[in-house]
């Protein structure tokens, strides 16, 4: 069921908010690397810079 009051704009921003935090904590912790189709790093988030070095 579609619930109006989510799309409220006090209630998108608090979202927006919750998904920011979560992808600071996300970048943080876990080593992430974003490769395109021929396996080439296209994003690497500190956490893998940390851990493999440079690319």
């Amino acid at each position: 069921m579609f619930d109006s009051k989510a799309l409220r704009p006090a209630n998108l921003q608090k979202h927006w908010q919750q998904l920011r935090t979560l992808e600071q904590a996300l970048h943080q912790a876990a080593i992430i690397a974003i490769t395109d189709q021929r396996g080439t790093i296209t994003f690497a988030n500190d956490a893998f810079l940390r851990e493999i070095g440079t690319f």
